[in-house]
């Protein structure tokens, strides 16, 4: 049986997965078709907020997959490919000229041929509104021509809608939304007067619904970003069955949010019903070709009378963020920031939502107090619009005390910046992280040991990165070694954003079907020591130096600046360089 993608990949995955979250061989972006006789560059931007290291590429066959073939860039830390965010006079970087250097042409999306029916993707990234990686994926369907584009292609939730509807029904349904044709074409971050409250009112709506939905899908079903013949998330999939829910009856926008509902539940249909089997019915064809065991699919059942009025909730949540904009003092007025409060509360519910039934009453306790003209709504919305705040503190909060709410919402000081004048250098540095999970009356005992050493000259932003992880998944059942790792060494890159205050490096690998995409945030300091926390796939932990919680879990963070700079010898180039390393 061939299943060495699948195991390989989900080794990677757990030990990762432990490391960054559960405790407190590798790919790259290369272009295939980059260096080809002809070929042409595709410039972009992605916008959900914008995602900075992204995985855009050219879906050739449109099945949701990347496939080795396929061309594809990582957006740059402005969330933009191939070409970077014009500067202050108009010029921006043209990442896909023949001098680039070998960082810059990570951002270069080209392609060998023309169409003028081409589906871009994107997945993986970080969410710069947020702080937090872009989970799901978002895409765009047009043409590529021989020259660029005089407006810059925009990859966003609209646009992702809009890919699985003819053109001839754009207009109609955007006019349901509440927008005008040409809004889809549009940064609605920047936007002409600054932001463009009503295009990012759907954009979240249509989004966040997805969310919804996919992640109760990725939750029941549990292989996609494992399975090599799956896509990495069915995102895609929730889009086009919105796209197909439009076509009902009972569409007609929701200017009025209550129309949701019946949306929700034909979206629902369309995609657990007819979609999702379709999708590993194919993918088991394959499998069967190959003499593969066959992907095994539990009976799904969906809760819809729980989700239904909880999407309902988000879309009236979005309906009252964004509507603050342009107006009150949150975030000093700043438009911008207004939008960035709006969009880290929303993702704030939805983690609530993602927590189940136990935290009933702390969404309600949520929505009661996001929905009531009150000065703690204000400070919440004005600490949330700080660019060093996060929700990661408050997804656990019931919301009964708005006090601690406000408290818990307040943005860290003292933060490392790392890179710059008086900075920490995270360039030519490396990380060392460790963690124990003990808990006996649940017969699970844990550990991973973790080294990351981030290439490159002091004051680089980005460069390359080599990672050392030793991982138990349970040492008191035998049956479970099967995704342990002894030293065992990945490649990948990092790059520092400056649009998070440079207190935030992002990491990525990729390897199989999957896009691993990490941060390591500086979260200020606690009796005078700095704290870290690191964010997985949307899940953030917190590691010290010092013993965390009183349940059987420690973990401690060493950051050392190496002193023989990065050099073959200092950098593992093999398993046994990781063992070393790790003593």
């Amino acid at each position: 049986m061939k299943q060495a993608s699948k195991f390989t990949q989900r080794m990677l995955g757990a030990a990762i997965a432990a490391a960054m979250f559960n405790l407190a061989g590798c790919g790259s972006a290369d272009n295939p078709d980059k260096g080809s006789p002809q070929s042409y560059s595709v410039a972009g931007v992605v916008v959900d907020g914008y995602v900075a290291g992204g995985l855009v590429y050219w879906d050739t066959n449109e099945d949701g997959i990347l496939n080795s073939w396929e061309p594809r860039a990582f957006t740059d830390k402005d969330g933009y490919y191939s070409r970077s965010k014009p500067d202050a006079d108009g010029v921006s970087v043209d990442y896909c000229r023949a001098d680039a250097s070998a960082a810059e042409a990570k951002h270069c999306l080209r392609v060998g041929r023309l169409s003028d029916d081409a589906v871009l993707r994107v997945q993986g990234g970080i969410d710069l509104s947020t702080g937090e990686p872009f989970v799901g994926s978002m895409s765009l369907r047009t043409s590529i021509g021989p020259n660029p584009s005089v407006q810059v292609p925009v990859i966003s939730p609209i646009t992702s809608l809009l890919t699985y509807l003819p053109q001839e029904r754009h207009a109609e349904v955007l006019a349901r939304l509440g927008l005008q044709p040409g809004d889809e074409a549009q940064d609605y971050l920047n936007a002409p007067g600054g932001v463009d409250r009503d295009a990012l009112r759907v954009a979240l709506q249509l989004h966040k619904i997805n969310s919804l939905l996919q992640q109760q899908a990725g939750l029941h079903f549990g292989v996609f970003g494992e399975e090599p013949d799956l896509p990495a998330n069915p995102s895609f999939l929730v889009y086009r069955s919105m796209a197909d829910a439009t076509w009902e009856p009972g569409f007609i926008g929701w200017v009025d949010t209550g129309l949701i509902d019946g949306y929700v539940r034909d979206t629902a249909r369309y995609a657990f019903d007819d979609y999702l089997p379709d999708l590993f019915i194919a993918a088991n064809l394959l499998r069967m070709d190959r003499d593969d065991d066959p992907i095994v699919i539990p009976p799904f059942t969906l809760d819809l009378d729980r989700l239904v009025p909880r999407a309902a909730n988000v879309a009236n949540l979005v309906e009252i963020a964004t509507g603050l904009i342009g107006s009150g003092d949150i975030g000093g007025g700043d438009p911008g920031k207004q939008a960035r409060a709006a969009q880290k509360l929303v993702d704030l519910l939805l983690k609530k939502i993602e927590n189940g039934e136990l935290d009933e009453a702390g969404i309600d306790n949520l929505l009661a107090l996001a929905g009531t003209d009150s000065a703690d709504r204000t400070a919440l919305l004005d600490n949330l619009a700080d660019e060093n705040s996060d929700i990661s503190e408050l997804v656990e909060d019931d919301f009964s005390d708005p006090a601690q709410v406000l408290a818990k919402s307040v943005a860290p000081t003292d933060l490392d910046v790392f890179t710059g004048p008086g900075a920490f250098e995270i360039a030519g540095s490396k990380m060392r992280l460790s963690g124990k999970e003990d808990k006996p009356a649940k017969g699970k005992r844990s550990s991973v040991d973790a080294a990351f050493f981030f290439e490159g000259e002091p004051g680089a932003t980005q460069g390359n990165l080599t990672m050392c992880i030793t991982y138990a998944e349970n040492e008191y059942d035998p049956e479970a070694g099967s995704d342990d790792l002894t030293n065992a060494r990945f490649k990948g890159t990092w790059q520092v954003l400056d649009g998070l205050n440079l207190s935030t490096v992002q990491m990525r690998v990729s390897i199989a079907q999957g896009d691993f995409s990490l941060l390591v945030k500086s979260v200020g300091a606690a009796s005078g020591k700095p704290q870290y926390r690191f964010n997985f796939e949307g899940d953030l932990r917190k590691f010290d130096p010092v013993s965390v919680g009183n349940s059987g879990q420690t973990a401690r963070v060493a950051i050392d600046q190496l002193t023989t700079g990065i050099n073959g010898t200092t950098v593992p180039q093999s398993s046994a360089d990781c063992a070393a390393q790790m003593d």
